[in-house]
């Protein structure tokens, strides 16, 4: 009986820290610092910086002749929400693995293209876009990622490849 008081005061307890820490009354009673070794999950429901853009991933393919395609959005990053999302949405991770890569290349401080070329999230998205089915005129791909805003109707470049032989 102790035991099980225990254990349900403790969980208890640090039910409250962490809904605590998920609101911007932490900042004010001074909770992250006591929290530094971070055994409190801290989750982003009252974000303080909303996410306001979206990113697409487009490639296109330059054929024998030389000639470069049309830009052409990959497809499992697009859609719309189904009405069962807010149960169930396994297509989010698709989107949310587009975001991770994006704002780690925006975050990247390589200066050197070679450099770049080597990165993880680099390599996560050339591996992607090299996957797709393509025509058997392709020679070569290249891929972009590009933000945009419904704020601001002008799409944003984030990121432009070269050219890669397929």
């Amino acid at each position: 009986m102790a035991l099980d008081l225990t254990i349900i005061t403790l969980l208890g307890f640090w039910l409250t820290i962490t809904l605590l820490y998920a609101t911007p009354l932490c900042e004010r009673f001074g909770v992250k610092r006591v929290l530094l070794v971070r055994l409190v999950p801290q989750w982003n429901f009252f974000a303080p910086n909303p996410g306001t853009q979206d990113f697409h991933l487009l490639y296109r393919d330059q054929l024998v002749d030389g000639s470069v395609g049309p830009w052409r959005e990959c497809a499992d990053f697009t859609g719309k929400r189904p009405a069962a999302a807010p149960i169930w949405h396994p297509e989010k991770r698709a989107k949310k693995t587009l975001y991770d890569i994006t704002a780690m290349l925006i975050t990247e401080n390589l200066t050197d293209r070679n450099l770049i070329k080597l990165s993880i999230p680099h390599l996560l998205a050339l591996n992607y876009v090299a996957a797709l089915p393509r025509s058997s005129l392709s020679t070569a791909r290249q891929f972009v990622l590009i933000e945009t805003c419904a704020s601001d109707p002008k799409p944003n470049v984030v990121f432009l490849s070269g050219l890669y032989s397929l």
